[in-house]
């Protein structure tokens, strides 16, 4: 479940970023068919930030990928996702102000992400 877990926030988290058009209630509800109820966009980033998804890439091969995402981009987006998770606190946004702000943020960082 880890595998699918970590690719699923990886592709939410890269959906907002690079998609200004991408809907967020749209990723929740592929979040929610996929991982479970209670899974929401903000809730995958942030699931991104945390110690079992640390562990979980701490273990992956570094030439591999996860959900076609090379793992050598995988350090930038956690880091992006903490800086989005730490810019809000403790004070939860709504699905479209996180995904604005996460998209402005990717912009910020100059991402690109390379297809395997």
């Amino acid at each position: 479940m880890k595998n699918e877990k970590a690719a699923v926030c990886l592709q939410a988290l890269c959906t907002l970023m690079l998609d200004a058009t991408a809907s967020p209630s749209a990723i929740s509800k592929t979040l929610r068919d996929r991982l479970g109820p209670g899974w929401t966009s903000v809730s995958a980033v942030q699931w991104l930030t945390g110690k079992a998804a640390a562990e979980f890439f701490a273990r992956q091969p570094a030439d591999g990928s996860i959900a076609g995402i090379p793992m050598t981009a995988v350090p930038i987006l956690l880091a992006i996702a903490k800086e989005i998770c730490g810019q809000f606190g403790r004070q939860p946004p709504s699905e479209a102000e996180f995904a604005e702000r996460l998209h402005a943020l990717g912009k910020q960082f100059g991402v690109d992400i390379p297809h395997v």
